[in-house]
């Protein structure tokens, strides 16, 4: 090659200097980050809990606890807020009130949600959505870690611990989660609507649910965490899909939650969020569950309902002497099958010695 080039009189092309790349932190965190503010879902969270703060502010709540926060140095004087005050019985058993007791004797005025702009909100509420991103390491949910210091460039500021635990408890205080929740699905179910340009009707969910481990060093409810194959801290994601397979709306359980018995109640829950009673449509919902989520929970889940739900029993559960009252076969209008209409005894698992007897139809 070389001598072809002496021959031919061409020059050697000045080999190109390869580009210096920057390591950025958190690589691909910026496709996560443009994609929420894309589909505006953080300036949703930011409205949504404006709105709330401003409503508490305007309650006669807020003025009315105004004097609670202040300092009183005879109450300290006599032993309040020392060590020995905190480990009162009294005092202990207080902290684990119900949110509803504690915001009535809550001062408001102390909370530093109510001082923070717009932009501070929007920051605070982008950095809780890139926690995944910054607490993946598998051996910490902590932000106090040097991943967590990823935040800074994810959100434009580098919060810690403290900082974030402080604004999710002011967020319980403003009790914001049911307007969060609503507002979520149902710009959810707008936004898949416009991208398909179709209407959606959601008369169809899909429920699925994912273990998540969970490493932590204090005692946790625990599960088995299938992707690892073990039994171990965890948490469950519970999540409901539309009929396209779109999320709308998940529940987070400590262990294990159990699909079926908590299924009815979540699906409950978002009709209501989508209830529109100017459309005048009754639709009788029927819930698919596998054969994993069937037990005696998910079915005593569902006395006095009249909804249906279709389900898959084990081999184990359908031995001839556990059918009672069975009646004669038909066969099936719309395919291939035959129905057998029966009563069923159950066993329950959890309760030694209890029988459950669930009206059934068997495709054959």
């Amino acid at each position: 090659m070389n001598n072809f080039r002496v021959l031919e009189s061409l020059t050697r092309s000045p080999t190109q200097k390869e580009k210096d790349y920057k390591r950025q932190k958190s690589g691909g965190g910026e496709i996560f980050t443009s994609l929420a503010f894309f589909s505006h879902i953080i300036e949703l969270f930011t409205r949504t809990i404006i709105e709330q703060v401003n409503k508490v502010h305007e309650s006669a709540l807020f003025e009315q606890n105004k004097t609670i926060g202040a300092d009183h140095p005879d109450s300290r004087l006599h032993g309040q807020f020392t060590k020995e005050y905190n480990q009162l019985r009294s005092v202990r058993e207080n902290r684990f009130r119900s949110i509803e007791d504690k915001i009535q004797g809550k001062d408001f005025s102390s909370m530093n949600i109510f001082r923070m702009s717009e932009k501070t909100i929007s920051r605070y509420n982008l950095a809780l959505l890139c926690l995944p991103l910054v607490t993946s390491n598998g051996k910490t949910s902590r932000v106090n870690r040097v991943k967590g210091n990823d935040l800074a460039f994810l959100c434009g500021y580098n919060y810690k611990d403290a900082s974030l635990d402080l604004y999710l408890r002011e967020l319980k205080y403003l009790k914001v989660s049911e307007k969060l929740i609503s507002a979520t699905a149902k710009f959810w179910m707008e936004f898949w609507r416009d991208e398909t340009e179709e209407e959606t009707y959601f008369v169809c969910y899909y429920i699925d649910g994912n273990t998540k481990a969970l490493w932590s060093s204090n005692r946790c409810y625990k599960g088995k965490v299938t992707m690892l194959g073990r039994v171990m801290n965890c948490l469950e994601n519970v999540f409901i899909h539309d009929g396209k397979g779109h999320p709308l709306y998940f529940q987070t359980f400590q262990g294990h939650a159990d699909l079926g018995k908590h299924a009815l109640n979540m699906l409950t829950k978002l009709t209501e969020l989508f209830d529109d009673p100017s459309a005048h449509v009754h639709v009788k919902r029927i819930l698919v569950i596998d054969g994993g989520g069937n037990g005696v929970n998910t079915l005593r889940a569902f006395d006095n309902s009249d909804e249906y739900f279709i389900t898959i029993l084990d081999d184990n559960r359908v031995k001839d002497r556990k059918f009672k009252h069975i009646r004669e076969e038909t066969r099936y209008k719309y395919g291939n099958a035959s129905l057998v209409d029966c009563l069923i005894e159950l066993r329950a698992s959890k309760e030694k010695g209890y029988i459950y007897e669930c009206c059934d139809c068997e495709v054959g």
